[in-house]
């Protein structure tokens, strides 16, 4: 009996089985329920209706062992154990996308694919699925598909709020494994139309996360803490934007804009969490990261595979490195002064410069005065640094592209 009183196994029954205006109705007090009394011991997430925005590519994988109306349990849960790794199936390889993609790519009706074919089936045998009792249940089921298609492409992706829908879970919905996997949930029409048409950004709703997940979250905030609270460069994962950053995307942005070739390949020196080799790796680089601090190491490492980047990681400093191939793009961002306060770094550096084969570097120069450079082996102002650079390495010229938010300078070397 006391599941049939539950309010999650209500608010399962009515969503998926009332009018919507009973849905409606119901949905004040289920809110209510969430976000105080549930809350209590059982919930990790005040903020559980907080929408997240992503890019729906990196909706990877289904969660396993799902059921539809999981949500409704799942919503502000942090759990432990193999939840998330169990037989695991891409999204994009399951059936009801192919067959989606089948229809609104290549024009087969969608009663005619194998996995609505195979519902129409399941529902002539006496199930009720999506509501739907008969075939006219479904036709018109697909009729709707197509006019949400329609809706998306034309009109635009529109949350739940914005469409003047109470119903706040009918958002695409995810899960956070531990190693940061976003794993779909609900919203499956939503999602693969997202993906067909090419949108580059949706929200979701984070329903459940794994604990190992959520620890790593905290490992970075108290991390930041160091630097009174802010992560170093903004945080890419949908789950850790909200994150400050002492960086914004100014310098990326800057980049960006500069780029003198479309593709090639990135050699970032002092990667630190690696938030350029994201980026580049993103439009297509191909990034080598370098970072040598153990710290800076673990969680470059961790949101690599969080957000499942192919860029190489090079556990070593740059100055003990042997180049043997050549690379398009040299990132050298608020990096270079750190080699030049001893003799023996500075002349590593000097080698380094004169080996390294590259066409182009994007340089961010140090402050001359910086109280780090007191008793430096060398300490350049602005334009000797980069006259430096240009002497003792295959470039030939700069140009000033910009200033950051902290008003220091960014050149593009050729």
């Amino acid at each position: 009996m006391k599941n049939l009183i539950d309010p999650r196994t209500l608010a399962r029954f009515l969503y998926y089985g009332s009018p919507e205006y009973v849905r409606n109705a119901f949905w004040r007090s289920y809110l209510f329920y969430i976000k105080n009394l549930s809350m209590i011991k059982t919930r990790g997430d005040a903020s559980v209706f907080e929408l997240k925005y992503i890019d729906p590519k990196s909706i990877i994988y289904i969660r396993p062992s799902f059921s539809l109306g999981d949500k409704f349990e799942n919503i502000g849960i942090i759990e432990d154990g193999d939840w998330d790794i169990k037989d695991k199936i891409k999204f994009e390889e399951s059936e009801s996308f192919k067959s989606l993609r089948d229809h609104f790519l290549h024009d087969v009706p969608l009663m005619e694919t194998p996995f609505y074919k195979k519902i129409l089936n399941r529902i002539e045998h006496g199930e009720i699925l999506w509501g739907c009792h008969n075939k006219e249940h479904l036709t018109q089921r697909c009729k709707n598909i197509d006019k949400l298609y329609n809706s998306i492409k034309h009109d635009g992706y529109k949350t739940q709020r914005e469409l003047g829908n109470q119903s706040y879970l009918d958002e695409v919905t995810a899960n956070i494994g531990r190693d940061g996997d976003i794993l779909f949930e609900e919203g499956h029409h939503r999602l693969a139309i997202a993906k067909l048409i090419g949108l580059e950004r949706i929200p979701i709703l984070i329903t459940k996360r794994h604990s190992e997940w959520v620890r790593f979250k905290k490992e970075i905030i108290s991390y930041s803490n160091k630097d009174g609270g802010k992560v170093y460069q903004p945080l890419e994962h949908p789950d850790l934007t909200e994150i400050p950053s002492l960086h914004s995307n100014m310098r990326w942005n800057l980049i960006k804009n500069h780029l003198p070739v479309q593709n090639g390949t990135i050699l970032d020196i002092g990667a630190q969490w690696g938030y350029f080799s994201h980026k580049f790796e993103d439009i297509g680089f191909n990034c080598y990261a370098v970072e040598n601090n153990p710290a800076e190491l673990y969680f470059l490492k961790k949101l690599k595979r969080a957000e499942n980047k192919k860029f190489n990681v090079i556990s070593k400093s740059v100055l003990d490195m042997d180049l043997d191939q050549s690379f398009d793009i040299v990132l050298a961002l608020n990096i270079f002064h750190h080699f030049i306060k001893t003799k023996q770094d500075f002349l590593k550096f000097k080698n380094l410069l004169q080996d390294i084969n590259m066409k182009y570097m994007f340089f961010e120069p140090h402050y001359y005065k910086e109280d780090q450079m007191y008793n430096a082996y060398v300490n350049f102002k602005e334009r000797d640094f980069i006259n430096f650079i240009l002497e003792n390495s295959c470039l030939k010229d700069y140009k000033h592209i910009g200033s950051d938010s902290d008003r220091r300078n960014l050149y593009l070397l050729y």
